[in-house]
């Protein structure tokens, strides 16, 4: 089977697109990963349904990415990327 694959730096990722998931809503967020991990105390919502995206209390699954993406940047000595495939169908 053939495959296109895609290789991301992980120097490369600046910014986290969020769908929200809530009834049927599809709102599209893109925040910069540093302003993510920066402002990890503040509430993010859905601009759309007002969904709870993140709450204030700074330990959620956001912060913790963001902070995992800033230090994979830091590690001296490797570059780091992330792979992703996609098949083509044919076999």
């Amino acid at each position: 089977m053939s495959e296109n694959l895609l290789k991301i730096l992980a120097a490369e990722l600046t910014t986290l697109r969020i769908t929200c998931l809530n009834e049927e809503c599809g709102t599209v967020i893109e925040m910069p990963i540093d302003r993510i991990r920066e402002e990890s105390s503040k509430e993010i919502v859905c601009p759309l349904c007002q969904a709870k995206i993140r709450s204030r209390q700074g330990t959620d699954t956001l912060s913790k990415l963001a902070t995992a993406i800033d230090e994979l940047k830091a590690v001296k000595g490797v570059e780091v990327s992330f792979i992703l495939r996609q098949g083509t169908g044919k076999e």
